[in-house]
């Protein structure tokens, strides 16, 4: 009897047992939402477009805060990216043009860093 009830607590642990997803549906979600209001970003009409870029700001704010959040290894990326279009927003259209393919590439760096986890 003894076994048998060792042997139903394993097989009903068992059944309830969810194997770990590759990405974090909520953290791609929010990725994918940035990624949106970054391809329509324009440094010679921020102040036209000030709304996508306010909304790509939000976004990149709520990325970092889920990102701290979970401890995610890529934080420190995400904040760097977050600053980086805050001061693409305030600088020269130079010095934005500059910042915000950085930001690009820190954007390459989180999908190939995201996509690599198993």
């Amino acid at each position: 009897m003894k076994k048998l009830i060792i042997l139903f607590v394993f097989l009903t642990g068992c059944s309830t047992f969810i194997p770990p997803i590759k990405h974090d549906p909520g953290q791609v979600q929010q990725y994918i939402a940035f990624k949106d209001y970054y391809e329509d970003l324009a440094c010679n009409s921020r102040e036209e477009n000030w709304e996508t870029w306010e909304l790509a700001m939000q976004t990149a704010h709520r990325l970092y805060l889920y990102t701290e959040y979970r401890e995610d290894p890529q934080t420190e990326n995400v904040k760097e990216l977050e600053g980086s279009l805050f001061k693409a927003y305030k600088g020269s259209p130079g010095f934005c043009e500059a910042k915000i393919g950085l930001v690009g590439i820190q954007m390459d760096i989180l999908e190939k860093a995201w996509r690599g986890r198993e």
